[in-house]
């Protein structure tokens, strides 16, 4: 079941079958800014265990924004090998080079990739951005029997142009991942309480509730990573 999402109304509704798997109080001492990450959190959980990210494993993330980021922490706590992220804007890549990443600027080469994981291609290709040109890119970037992940949408009806024919003879595999399930939020709680993931700089602003319309300029702008709106 899905949740009808109610915007920043107070009250919402909540179907039964989710209050009684999936409602859960914030641990003692998890701050509501640390609350906010669980849902995002256990999206990434989900997404990177259909793409079989664990150890050894050999990641590629493209985009830093604040999924981005919070995939390249998730990476390393599983046990990846090599987490490296592309990121074009100058700005975001400090934060992805804190969490121990290799950084890479402007578009997805793949020689400078397969430099940065060790004369090789990736295991996973993660994309958190909706950028025509790097879903593209991602396809290059996967080696034999690899995944693309696709976690950031386009608009529905929105064409894509993908070169298909560089994925044929390496047999990769397109992925799509959407939400999470209660095991992934119980395990999202559990890891942001006991601090295994800290997520620190994805929420770049906080912005009290009257002034929500510089909440959603920021967000917009791309000025912001994460806005959080403070009742």
């Amino acid at each position: 079941t899905r949740i009808h999402p109610g915007g920043l109304a107070e009250l919402i509704r909540v179907p039964a079958e989710n209050t009684a798997l999936d409602v859960h109080l914030l641990p003692d001492g998890m701050t509501d800014e640390a609350g906010t990450l669980v849902e995002p959190l256990a999206c990434i959980l989900r997404g990177q265990r259909l793409a079989s990210v664990g150890e050894g494993s050999h990641v590629v993330i493209l985009g830093a924004g604040s999924m981005g980021l919070i995939e390249a922490e998730v990476a390393a706590v599983r046990g990846a090998a090599r987490v490296v992220v592309v990121e074009p804007d100058a700005a975001r890549r400090p934060a992805a080079e804190r969490l121990g990443a290799a950084v890479l600027g402007g578009s997805a080469d793949v020689e400078a990739v397969r430099a940065a994981l060790g004369g090789r291609l990736a295991d996973q290709v993660i994309v958190c951005t909706h950028h025509h040109v790097a879903m593209n890119d991602a396809l290059h970037l996967a080696g034999p029997a690899g995944v693309v992940q696709y976690f950031a949408p386009t608009p529905p009806g929105e064409m894509v142009p993908l070169d298909l024919g560089a994925v044929f003879w390496r047999e990769v595999e397109l992925q799509s991942t959407y939400s999470a399930g209660p095991a992934d939020i119980r395990e999202a709680l559990d890891l942001l309480a006991t601090g295994r993931i800290r997520a620190q700089g994805v929420v770049t602003h906080h912005v009290p509730f009257e002034h929500v319309d510089e909440a959603f300029r920021l967000a917009r702008t791309g000025e912001a990573l994460k806005v959080v709106i403070d009742f």
